[in-house]
């Protein structure tokens, strides 16, 4: 398999995984600049509201660019383990 095998939605939680392992924060600006050309604006969008609704994603308030205060991405504790295991058969590279 591939990343293109991967849906959209599993494709957005990698990408939310890969910045928390590096800690570093992920928002929406970010998330959409790292998966230019792999997945459009609107795709991303929906997928965060997937990953939300179901559980898997929660958004925190936190600094982004510059200092800002923004809306941070993180996967929830409960499902790092199977997107961590999606992430490094994947993702990773």
């Amino acid at each position: 398999m591939t990343k293109n095998q991967l849906s959209v939605d599993l494709k957005v939680a990698c990408e939310i995984y890969k910045s928390g392992i590096k800690d570093e924060p992920i928002w929406y600006g970010r998330l959409v600049e790292r998966l230019d050309g792999k997945v459009s604006k609107n795709l991303i969008s929906g997928a965060l509201d997937t990953l939300s609704d179901w559980g898997i994603m929660r958004t925190i308030i936190g600094e982004t660019e510059n200092g800002r205060a923004g809306m941070l991405f993180e996967i929830c504790d409960i499902h790092k383990e199977r997107i961590s295991a999606l992430y490094e058969q994947f993702w990773k590279g």
